[in-house]
């Protein structure tokens, strides 16, 4: 139920304590302080954006309200959340009729004046019960079965907030002792009926519960530490949006809280919530530590449902980072201590409880709470010394419980005269997951004399590194107990992040690099640069169980550090897995391809003897150690191929012998070695021999398997040269599966010129006109099987003619020589070659050579003059043209009669007497002769 204080500045009830929650701006009463102490932070506020409606109801509680009259108000100088005016010189507007927002005028032209309790049941602005309290204005979508409302639509133009007051009908105070609200509404809709939750709020929300009914005041709570049916019911709460005042990009986005107080009991009781806590006029811790009294530190709006998003927007989560670990003190100073580093993006609180009873618990007198505040982002880091609350240094091994906590954008709940809590429930809406909060709390300044049976304190009384909620009980018997007249705090972080660590105080560490060490021992140390590989792990065994104790990751820089370690006896591997602590199975291992070179504890030469990865003798005895070193480099062969023949012009037919050779010349032996030996089509495998592996000839493949460091393998294969190509390129190409520093020399090749022995090996071709024909004469300097040799003639060397053969000398490397008489040349030019036939009917040709046939045209004709028949004699005249020309220029037939190689008798009987030109030619020449026919 709503409270409505009663009129005065003193009493448990009034304004004073109560605070101005509902209550009138001017309470109409001379000679008042009233309204120079009224605080308008505590009015009950709605959110309208221009054009939405707004419905409400209230009842009263008790029939001694009588009328009353509701108006509302808006700051028309003001369209922030909280509008401040109090007098409308400052802007303070009723909500009227006459300024078009009410839209009819009954009962009052700026209120609404009604009978604040009846039995009526659809009595306008009034719910009747609880029911239609919760179902809302009837006038709405879904309001069947709900309450009739008053309404006032926001015509001002502009999104602004509204906020409700009451008075008797004079204008005045309601001054009646004080008045529960027990049905109320308040609902926001826009144009189309559309409901607008999140609109309603208030920074001071006075409440009142566990009465046996609505009209009586007193408190009852009829069990101690449990609920009744007059308590807070299990969703009974309010919504806070908390403004992240760090984001540059906007400046209206939040974080969302939920707090609820299911079950609890207060009669009277006041909530608000704030960024600080019960006050802000000290330090931070002292500022949020709950105590006696009322409390006037409001500061953030309470709502009754989620804030509407589209105005109270979700905000960007915070980051943070913290890491814990316990190192040991530099000399001279002994023992250890612990080292929180904190990178926060946004202003924080952190704390941290040193429980050194092992209980989560603070304990005075015993346990440690460190508390920093930092009010700007960055990286901080925080150092405990190791020392217990009573100045005394802890030893190694010491049981600790080391809880560290950052919380950004506190909020506190400080809850006034709050009788009985059955635990305090905070939750987080956005952003983020929506789950239930870690709360703390600090009640160690309130005292718990004087407590009896059934009224508790909180326990613990003190809880500054968070229990998840919901948490923070008291119990009461009545209008008593701890919380009585108290204002009591719990708060949460808007963000928050922690880190815990249980356990034994072990502060040693071991300190080593890892380096790759391409030159491994061969100058007896373990040294170098940083690896390139990530990433790497070093493993901390126990040397007695081989039980993983620690892991530690390698930097890029190759440094790594094992922490929090206490004495004994350990061995560290290096491996590429980071194991989980408490493993039982562990073993060295690197990332493919890379080996390990040696280990060595400690600085200087030498290493531990055995290069696997595992340093042993690692003794912890109150100290710390260093350079527990490790050498790497990566798995690297060098293989070298070469391949070299022993006859570079073999001849057709015969054998040649090839020599591959593979070498490795890395450091790291080469697994998996296989040579491809590309023999050429034209060579046919006839043999081989090995040092080492196999060879298959029909694939080609050399396997050689394993090829240890600087080791040199050897085969040797022989082939028949069979076909006649111009020339070969023999190559090998070897591989591996190992990483090879040099590709380039992984392959091979050896050339080779194979040649013929020819049947005929020329020396000369000459050709001469002789007389009426043509001297051929050739010569050869050896023939091989030679068995005939033809002559061919050509006019054009595309198309031949065979002129004649002769017998070659069979097989001979004397000097052979030949002539021949070519009868019948063409006239003109002449192109001659010679091919020679083989035994085995293989055919070799000798060059071309040109011979000009260009021999004088004698032509006889007779006689002339003649009268039918004339008869012409020529040197191959079978090879001329023969044309008869009149003398026009006409051609005329001439037909012949006769023809032998050298004479042609022609008829021209058919001619006319006259003169005519007989002409003869062939493509190099013509001859014309000039003949007469007679009568």
């Amino acid at each position: 139920m709503l409270w409505h204080a009663a009129y005065s500045s003193t009493s448990a009830s009034g304004y004073g304590t109560r605070g101005y929650f509902l209550l009138p701006t001017n309470d109409g009463l001379s000679g008042s302080t009233y309204e120079t102490n009224y605080q308008t932070d505590h009015r009950l506020f709605v959110f309208v954006k221009a054009g939405e409606t707004v419905y409400w109801g209230f009842r009263a509680g008790t029939t001694s309200v009588g009328q009353w009259r509701v108006r509302w108000f808006f700051d028309s100088s003001d369209t922030s959340f909280f509008p401040d005016a109090k007098t409308s010189s400052e802007g303070m507007t009723t909500v009227s009729y006459s300024n078009g927002m009410y839209t009819y005028n009954t009962g009052g032209d700026t209120y609404k004046q009604y009978y604040a309790q009846g039995s009526t049941v659809n009595y306008q602005g009034r719910p009747y019960d609880a029911l239609q309290a919760k179902i809302g204005p009837s006038l709405l979508p879904g309001g069947a079965g709900g309450y009739s409302p008053h309404y006032f639509t926001n015509t001002t133009g502009q999104d602004r907030a509204f906020w409700v007051e009451f008075t008797n009908t004079s204008d005045d105070f309601i001054n009646i002792g004080g008045f529960h609200i027990d049905y109320w509404d308040i609902t926001v809709a826009d144009a189309s009926g559309e409901i607008k939750n999140g609109r309603v709020y208030s920074k001071f929300w006075s409440i009142s519960n566990s009465r046996l009914t609505p009209d009586v005041t007193s408190l009852t709570i009829t069990t101690s530490g449990v609920a009744d049916s007059y308590a807070f019911g299990p969703d009974f709460g309010f919504y806070i949006p908390v403004d992240n005042t760090f984001t540059t990009d906007q400046d209206d986005d939040y974080f969302v809280k939920r707090i609820r107080v299911p079950g609890g009991s207060g009669g009277w009781t006041n909530f608000f919530a704030n960024q600080d806590g019960p006050i802000n006029s000290g330090d931070y811790q002292q500022n949020r530590r709950s105590k006696e009294g009322t409390s006037s530190n409001i500061q953030y709006p309470l709502f009754l449902n989620d804030p509407d998003r589209t105005i109270w927007k979700t905000t960007t989560p915070p980051t943070a980072s913290l890491n814990l670990d316990y190192r040991e003190k530099t000399a001279p100073e002994t023992g250890g201590e612990a080292v929180v580093d904190l990178s926060i993006s946004m202003p924080g609180i952190v704390d941290i409880l040193v429980d050194l009873n092992d209980n989560e618990e603070f304990d005075e007198g015993i346990d440690l709470i460190l508390s920093y505040n930092f009010e700007n982002p960055g990286t901080y880091q925080i150092i405990w010394d190791g020392v217990d609350a009573s100045g005394n240094e802890l030893p190694l091994g010491a049981n600790i419980n080391f809880v560290a906590s950052v919380i950004f954008f506190p909020v506190h709940f400080p809850i006034y005269d709050f009788e009985q809590s059955l635990g305090i429930r905070i939750t987080n809406i956005r952003p983020g997951t929506q789950e239930d909060n870690v709360i703390y709390w600090d009640d160690s300044q309130l005292s718990i004399d004087g407590l009896s049976s059934g009224q508790t304190a909180a326990d613990p009384r003190v809880n500054v590194t968070g229990i998840l909620s919901p948490e923070h009980s008291w119990f009461a018997t009545g209008d008593n107990g701890f919380a009585n007249n108290r204002t009591i705090n719990t708060w949460a972080a808007s963000y928050y992040t922690e880190v815990k660590e249980r356990g034994n105080f072990f502060f040693l560490a071991i300190t080593g690099n890892i380096f790759l060490d391409s030159n491994a021992l061969d100058d007896n140390l373990v040294g170098g640069t940083a690896p390139p590989i990530q990433p790497l792990f070093v493993s901390l065994l126990h040397a007695e169980t081989n039980e993983v104790a620690r892991v530690a990751s390698v930097s890029s820089s190759g440094f790594y550090s094992l922490r929090k370690i206490g004495n004994g006896n350990y061995i560290a591997i290096l491996s590429q897995d980071s194991l989980a602590v408490g493993a039982l199975t562990a073993s060295p291992g690197l990332p493919v391809f890379w080996e390990n070179t040696g280990e060595k504890l400690g600085s200087g030469q030498g290493h531990d003897g055995t290069i696997n990865g595992i340093l042993t003798g690692i003794i912890l005895n109150g100290t710390s150690i260093s350079d527990a070193n490790f050498g790497i480099r990566p798995i690297n062969s060098d293989l070298i191929a070469t391949k070299t023949v022993n006859i570079e012009e073999p001849e057709f037919g015969t054998e040649v012998t090839f020599t591959i050779t593979v070498t490795n010349n890395g450091y790291s032996e080469a697994e998996n070695v296989q040579v491809l030996e590309n023999i050429p089509n034209g060579y046919v495998y006839r043999s081989h021999s090995l040092t080492n592996g196999s060879f298959d000839p029909i694939t080609n493949i050399w396997n050689i398997g394993l090829l240890p460091a600087g080791m040199t393998e050897t085969m040797t294969l022989t082939a028949r040269v069979e076909e006649d190509n111009e020339g070969y390129v023999n190559n090998v190409l070897v591989t591996s599966t190992t990483p090879d520093s040099d590709p380039s020399n992984n392959s091979d090749q050896a050339e080779t010129t194979p040649f013929r022995v020819l049947s005929v090996a020329w020396l000369d071709f000459t050709g001469n006109v002789s007389e009426q024909h043509v001297e051929l004469n050739w010569s050869t300097a050896r023939e091989k099987g030679s068995k005939v040799f033809k002559v061919q003639r050509s006019r054009d060397q595309n198309t031949w003619i065979d002129v004649c053969e002769m017998v070659g000398s069979g097989t001979t490397n004397d000097i052979s020589k030949y002539t021949i008489v070519d009868e019948r040349p063409f006239l003109g030019s002449n192109f001659y070659r010679i091919v020679q036939i083989n035994e085995e009917g293989e055919i070799t040709y000798s060059k071309l050579i040109g011979v000009n046939f260009d021999s004088e045209l004698e032509i006889n004709v007779f006689p002339n003059p003649f009268v039918n028949y004339i008869e012409v004699e020529a040197q191959q005249i079978d090879e001329l043209q023969l044309d008869l020309i009149d003398s026009e220029g006409i051609c005329l037939d001439a037909p012949i009669v006769e023809r032998s190689t050298h004479h042609i008798k022609l008829d021209l009987s058919h001619l006319p007497a006259g003169t005519y030109v007989l002409k003869l030619s062939n493509p190099q020449r013509a001859l014309c002769k000039k003949i007469v026919k007679n009568f």
